[in-house]
């Protein structure tokens, strides 16, 4: 048979196994690229806050922990109190207490009072120029929100009327404490006629408030409160 034709079935031959052999080669590099790309590989050594807690609304006592993806801190670091200044958070509005890493990776905070203002929004912010132990700068989420629950109105009862001194006297029991102050500007007393009367407030103890208008000036009257 002449060179040649062996040539050109030599070509034929392999082919295939070449076509086979790139194929590979060009699934291996896809899936390299794949996991290159991926995030878990992009967060391998990127640090980030992997866990938050609390979040949403809580109540009772808490501790506020930070988890983050990388080591943060040397060993000999762990289980320090930090100064305010060594911290990795910021608190808003202000919440005393003491702060520690319990290990390479969480930092914990433990609020003095062991509870949280009541009605009350609180934003944990990482600090600026944050790094991980190797320099790495912080990536991805940096402010957390959680609140205690809001301030909510119990009900309202007459519990007292003079006619003598002319008033008539309303309670309003709510969820927490108020200040008779901090209802100035959202408690009004009206009438069926959507008549607006004056009126004073007391506090009756820590979340009741007494209201009381002249009652010379009212013939049916509804206590219409609007929430804090």
């Amino acid at each position: 048979m002449p060179t040649s034709s062996i040539r050109r079935i030599g070509k034929y031959i392999l082919a295939p196994f070449v076509v086979r052999l790139l194929q590979k080669r060009f699934a291996l590099f896809l899936c390299t690229l794949f996991l290159l790309s991926s995030p878990l590989a992009l967060h391998a050594s990127t640090p980030f806050v992997a866990h938050f807690s609390p979040n949403g609304i809580v109540e009772g006592p808490i501790e506020i922990f930070i988890t983050f993806s990388t080591e943060m801190v040397k060993s000999d670091e762990v289980g320090k109190q930090l100064s305010l200044g060594e911290m990795p958070i910021s608190l808003a509005p202000s919440l005393p207490g003491n702060g520690k890493w319990r290990d390479a990776l969480t930092f914990i905070y433990q609020p003095s009072s062991g509870s949280l203002q009541e009605a009350t929004e609180y934003r944990a912010a990482l600090c600026e120029g944050l790094t991980d132990l190797s320099g790495s700068p912080v990536v991805g989420k940096r402010e957390f929100l959680f609140r205690t629950p809001p301030l909510r109105l119990l009900g309202v009862r007459q519990i007292d009327f003079d006619v003598r001194n002319d008033y008539v006297d309303y309670e309003l029991n709510f969820s927490t404490h108020v200040s008779p102050l901090r209802l100035r500007g959202y408690t009004e007393v009206r009438d069926e006629s959507e008549e607006q009367f004056s009126s004073a407030s007391r506090s009756r103890n820590k979340t009741s408030i007494s209201v009381h208008p002249k009652l010379s000036a009212i013939d049916s009257m509804s206590s219409l409160c609007k929430s804090p």
